[in-house]
């Protein structure tokens, strides 16, 4: 692969280097040398990406990203990575089409937690706090016997109420007392103002302050400054202050952006031709087309969704070709008609998958892929719990999954006095499931058995709170319930000692449920190819595993798709095509926006990536079809339970009982070996159910 992307019309970017790069030289290196040798190269990088140099600003960027992390121990380190991603950044502007087809994903990711971490630096640094106090103390200074005073925040996103309760206080304790006050503040969240009006006046109240809020839904740098009086409301007579914490610097911003003509500054077409006479020029060749997006203008939105869907196949092609500039190209056209924003299911869904062929793109550049991708996917990880609950709420599948496995289940375990359920589904895992599973065993004639559910899960926290809701509903039932926490991911697990780990004892009649994981061990099977063709791959031992604790019923849920193909152009069209549809679901949902938004760009975003971008043991996402499954299942051992016709229809009332019948369909196949969710015919995800072969003993390859 190595001689193949020199070889590509990227080749000039990245010239590999004789020094090491597997990171064994960091080993060598004590924690002093490591840190010495951080600060040069970051320093060496930003001079390689002043100078224009782009084969040697990345192979600095490979060499900080193998010194620093995010989650590095050290500050310097999670320092460097900060730079790393920034300097990383500002190279890829080289490259418009990779640029805007990467970059609008990460930052629509990293929005969403900017207010959670300036409240954090508010609470842990002293710094914010100073700001405030001592703006207020010159505030109150400079309005001494002021009967009617105006003080205008200008701080936009570093605005606190805070920092104005605070100035009641002041206020109220001048030998005067406090004046009539009226805050005006700027800020372009209908939300914080309306929190931020709710949470001044009811404190105003307390402090018997005469008090008026006026909000104004704006960003400093987007406001008509000579309309300016008008907007603030500014009265004669009043006092006036005006606040302006962290946001002055932004209007320089404006400033250069907007001096072409008075200052001679370069215009986009000197910029541009700036650009593609760097070293980097190879990199991106401009095309004849209009670049400036007025050619979208002049298609109308049937057209617009054509040419979309033609752009997306061509980079494809182009990406899976190793043809650096025309598939950035593509994606500098694909950016002009897509957005994460958009109002078009489609045009969202093609700016996901140009996210995603970007990042399969910038494979070909190690250093600069490594110091980019990590801080956007270190903030997608935070997102994705919030965006599978939003999925769960506002999509059937899930649901359905859960009541169609606890079905299974119940019937599996008719007479059953202990009952020993597994859950492998980890971040799929939800106790609604298994609060469900209570009231149907409630309601058995013989009534409900000793339950033991063991839950695998890699978060503390997680099973923690699984564990407090279980066992308080399982009281409310009157239900003698155990529950077991084994905190691990299922593709790191020694499935050797499972019968160990899981706890299980003899006496008990056992059940496994996975939702939505098995496949990743798949991922673990094409990156770990052994050396003994007889070895069980980690499927192969998962499942065998398995079949030695003799469920006597292990129920799966998995998307119905095959994401699993070697060739890339197959896996494109088989994923463009499944991931339309839940995009339509979702468009046609009754979601609001931001629920919608993030299970878009985080949940199916990361499937997409995973099924597009990533290759070898990094491509996690391999969904199969049933029927490919149900030949790994055979192959391990493992035979068919039949899925009652019941479960079908109890699946089905929950369709109706949720207004979600008519798109939504229910599928129960011939045979009655699985149930099919379907969105206008297609199906989208698939349960079977499986249990030993009585006569199989042996470990079978899978």
């Amino acid at each position: 692969m190595l001689s193949s992307a020199t070889s590509s019309p990227a080749s000039s970017v990245y010239s590999p280097s004789p020094s090491p790069s597997n990171g064994s030289w960091v080993q060598e290196l004590s924690h002093d040398q490591q840190s010495v040798r951080l600060i040069g190269l970051l320093y060496q990088c930003a001079a390689e990406v002043s100078a224009g140099s782009f084969d040697r600003a990345n192979l600095c960027l490979e060499h900080i990203t193998q010194l620093a992390s995010l989650d590095a121990p050290h500050a310097l380190q999670r320092l460097a990575a900060v730079f790393a991603d920034a300097l990383a950044r500002k190279l890829l502007n080289l490259i418009p089409g990779l640029s805007r087809a990467l970059l609008s994903s990460a930052n629509s990711a990293d929005a969403h937690l900017v207010p959670v971490a300036r409240r954090h630096m508010f609470d842990v640094l002293p710094f914010l706090k100073l700001a405030y106090l001592t703006t207020n103390h010159a505030i109150l200074e400079a309005m001494e016997g002021e009967r009617f005073v105006h003080v205008v925040d200008f701080s936009g996103p570093a605005a606190n109420p805070v920092q104005w309760i605070a100035l009641f206080h002041a206020f109220r304790g001048r030998r005067e007392g406090p004046p009539h006050l009226r805050i005006t503040a700027v800020h372009d969240s209908k939300e914080f103002l309306a929190n931020m009006a709710a949470v001044l006046s009811k404190e105003a109240e307390a402090f018997d302050i005469a008090f008026q809020f006026n909000a104004v839904e704006a960003k400093l740098d987007e406001m008509d400054f000579d309309a300016l009086r008008h907007d603030l409301g500014v009265r004669s007579g009043e006092a006036l202050a005006v606040s302006v914490v962290l946001q002055l610097h932004r209007l320089l911003a404006v400033d250069d952006g907007r001096s072409h003509a008075a200052t001679g500054c370069l215009t986009p077409d000197d910029m541009l031709s700036s650009a593609t006479s760097s070293p980097a020029s190879s990199v991106y060749s401009p095309s004849p087309s209009p670049s400036n997006g007025s050619w979208v203008q002049e298609l109308s939105h049937d057209q617009q969704s054509v040419r979309l869907i033609g752009l997306l196949y061509q980079c494809a092609a182009e990406v899976s070709a190793g043809s650096f500039d025309r598939a950035n190209l593509c994606l500098e056209h694909i950016t002009q008609l897509a957005s994460l924003d958009a109002p078009h299911a489609l045009q969202r869904l093609a700016a996901v998958f140009a996210d995603a062929l970007a990042r399969k793109l910038l494979n070909l550049i190690p250093g600069l892929s490594r110091a980019l991708l990590s801080s956007a996917n270190s903030a997608d990880a935070h997102l994705v719990p919030v965006a599978r609950r939003h999925m769960f709420d506002v999509l059937p599948f899930l649901k359905l999954a859960y009541l169609t496995t606890n079905h299974a289940i119940l019937e599996a375990m008719e007479g059953e006095r202990f009952v020993h359920v597994v859950d492998f589904s980890g971040p799929a895992a939800n106790p609604v499931q298994w609060i469900a599973l209570f009231h149907a065993f409630r309601g058995r004639r013989e009534g409900p058995p000793h339950l033991r559910i063991t839950a695998v899960h890699d978060s503390k926290e997680f099973l923690a709170n699984m564990a407090a809701v279980l066992s308080k509903e399982a009281e409310a039932f009157d239900i003698a319930f155990q529950f077991n926490a084994v905190e691990a991911k299922l593709d790191e697990m020694d499935f050797d000692a499972l019968r160990h780990d899981l706890g299980v004892r003899s006496g008990e009649a056992l059940a496994v449920s996975v939702v939505l994981q098995l496949h990743r061990l798949l991922a673990v099977d094409d990156g770990r190819r052994h050396a003994a063709a007889g070895c069980l791959t980690p499927l192969g031992s998962f499942l065998s595993a398995v079949r030695s604790l003799s469920p006597k019923i292990m129920v799966m849920t998995e998307q119905e798709a095959n994401h699993n193909g070697g060739a890339f152009q197959e896996r494109f069209d088989e994923a463009l095509n499944y991931y339309a549809s839940l995009f339509d679901c979702l468009q046609r949902s009754a979601a609001a926006a931001a629920e919608r938004a993030r299970v878009e760009r985080v949940l199916l975003g990361e499937e997409i990536r995973g099924v597009v971008a990533c290759e070898g043991a990094e491509r996690t996402e391999r969904h199969e079809r049933a029927r490919q499954w149900a030949a790994r299942m055979e192959a391990a051992g493992m035979e068919s339970v039949g899925l009652s016709y019941s479960g079908a229809m109890e699946a089905r009332k929950l369709l109706q009982s949720c207004g979600w019948a008519g798109p939504y369909e229910v599928r129960h196949d011939a045979g009655g070996h699985g149930f099919f969710f379907c969105w206008h015919k297609r199906p989208l995800y698939a349960v079977t159910a499986w249990r030993p072969v009585a006569s199989r003993r042996g470990h079978t390859r899978s």
